[in-house]
């Protein structure tokens, strides 16, 4: 009840049918957060009964690279990552670099 009271008097509602807007966006907020968590969690269940990751392990280490490749291509995966998330059209634009532009139509 202390939360609704902070709500009402920061954007300065009083009215049930004035609040009803923000209950809604933030029950629609909460709930994209919960799916988000419950999917990740069943995606580490699977991963984890499929035993993914010891698999890939196994395989890192049966490839016998020394320890300075293995930082690197790390590092580069890690590079991959963080500029696909900075830069989003570097992610839409792949499929153009690997197909082609035939792919667009």
């Amino acid at each position: 009840m202390p939360a609704l009271a902070l709500i009402a008097t920061i954007y300065g509602v009083w009215r049930p049918r004035d609040v009803a807007p923000i209950l809604t966006a933030t029950l629609r907020e909460s709930t994209m957060m919960m799916m988000i968590i419950g999917m990740s969690l069943l995606f580490s269940y699977v991963m984890s009964f499929l035993h993914f990751s010891q698999s890939t392990a196994e395989w890192v280490v049966g490839l016998h690279l020394s320890k300075w490749v293995l930082l690197a291509a790390i590092l580069l995966m890690f590079l991959a990552v963080l500029l696909i998330c900075i830069f989003p059209g570097i992610a839409t634009g792949l499929p153009d670099g690997v197909m082609g532009m035939a792919s667009v139509r």
